[in-house]
């Protein structure tokens, strides 16, 4: 009897230990939502009184525009790492990171000026007054150095490294932030200045993960590797086009329904909208691991306790914030543009709609059914155009706002209810690694 209670004891230790340090990784993890809305509460104020709302309306263009352009950039490897990630031993998973970023260096040098081509054909096409150059050349610069770090970030999260992932991506807000805010305020460069800034602070980190990547060792290609990495991706790459518009339709489309000032208004809505998302996508991915883990282990129970909870939690969010919109609007503007609260509770919705859509996509994505997730992202991209272009015409911004909210509803719905499906049938071999 002693010995039984002894026992349970230990097992009761073991789950308090467990408990406590699934809590500690949790506050590292949320720990960098916190650090990027403290900085953002101190710099905002600062930028807002720097940058006129038609420096505003340039960020957010060629933010918009190079979304399509960047999903060339990165191949979507990334998808393709986060799917075969746990199929490696620890120590071979260096050697992976080594063999795709050594694959995508050489392709992004390779592809960077004809990207700097198609954008040059774009803006003359369509009749955009503003220059390429520097504004779309710097854009696509950030576009193509800021990739690299990913595979660090997702490394540190399915590793469940929590501080690590903290002290990585709280670092990099705070010198992005610091690069932007010496071009913008010391240099008054406005929108420039937050191109030249974001540059330098991404070039930066570009050389730290490379160094971290690589150490001692040269570039690996690897023939078969690189081969059965855009098997996956390859169809990923139309899928992410066509989900692009979902994010970055509303400010192409409404650039051509009023002015450039009016543009950035919506923008600065915009902005303080994706807070939801910035502390919501940091809520997901403390679940994400157990996600991937989960649809390896074929375990329906756990995905669905994950979408309950995440879902509670975006709820929770979007009251909190609607509450204190206002307040929150005019403190971080300097009550410059205080217009955009209308703008920013509707984007509030969006955002929310978009952390939970990860959830979906990424059991599909660890299945492999790049297919299904581009025929997902398909008809939503028709959707958007559609909803986007017939509300802007009819409605204006407050349209678009709310016609985000309908494509956002829509895909969260459709990619978990096919996510769960695809699970439900998946057989053994679909957890293989093909390589042939």
């Amino acid at each position: 009897m002693k010995r039984i209670k002894h026992n349970g004891t230990n097992r009761s230790l073991f789950m308090t230990r467990s408990i406590l340090e699934k809590l500690k990784k949790t506050a590292w993890y949320l720990g960098v939502p916190a650090v990027n809305f403290a900085v953002s509460t101190i710099t905002f104020p600062i930028l807002s009184t720097y940058l006129s709302a038609s420096d505003y309306g340039v960020i957010g263009y060629f933010g918009s525009l190079i979304l399509f352009i960047n999903v060339f950039y990165g191949l979507s490897f990334n998808t393709y790492f986060m799917s075969v990630y746990h199929r490696y031993e620890p120590g071979e998973r260096g050697v992976l990171i080594r063999k795709l970023v050594s694959a995508l260096l050489v392709w992004n040098v390779v592809f960077y000026p004809v990207s700097v081509g198609l954008l040059a054909l774009f803006l003359h096409f369509n009749n955009v007054r503003i220059p390429l150059v520097p504004f779309g050349v710097l854009a696509l610069a950030i576009a193509g150095a800021s990739f690299f770090r990913n595979f660090l970030q997702v490394s540190y999260r399915l590793d469940g490294a929590a501080f690590r992932f903290f002290a990585f991506m709280s670092s990099q807000k705070i010198v992005l932030t610091a690069a932007i805010l010496f071009f913008v305020v010391y240099w008054r460069l406005g929108a420039l200045g937050h191109y030249w800034g974001t540059l330098v602070a991404e070039g930066v980190f570009l050389l730290i993960v490379l160094r971290i990547y690589f150490r001692s060792h040269g570039l690996a290609f690897d023939k078969v590797l690189t081969r059965d990495a855009l098997r996956v991706s390859l169809p990923l790459l139309p899928a992410s086009l066509l989900y692009i518009p979902c994010v970055s339709y509303d400010t192409i489309v409404l650039a051509k329904v009023g002015t450039l000032s009016e543009l950035g208004i919506y923008n600065v809505g915009k902005n303080i909208g994706t807070y939801l998302y910035t502390v919501g996508y940091a809520l997901y991915q403390v679940f994400e691991p157990v996600i991937y883990r989960a649809v390896s282990e074929r375990n329906s129970k756990a995905l669905v306790k994950t979408v309950v909870q995440l879902t509670l939690a975006i709820g929770f969010l979007v009251v909190v914030l609607n509450a204190v919109l206002p307040q929150v609007v005019a403190y971080l503007t300097n009550n410059r543009f205080n217009n955009a609260v209308p703008y920013a509770r509707i984007l509030l919705l969006s955002s929310g709609l978009m952390v939970l859509f990860s959830v979906g996509d990424a059991i599909l994505g660890a299945l492999q059914k790049t297919k299904t997730i581009l025929w997902i992202h398909a008809t939503a991209a028709v959707l958007c155009l559609v909803s986007h272009t017939y509300s802007a015409t009819h409605w204006g911004h407050i349209g678009v706002a709310w016609s985000t909210v309908l494509v956002f509803g829509y895909v969260f719905l459709m990619s978990a209810a096919i996510g769960f499906y695809e699970l439900k049938r998946a057989t053994p071999a679909a957890f293989k690694l093909q390589t042939a």
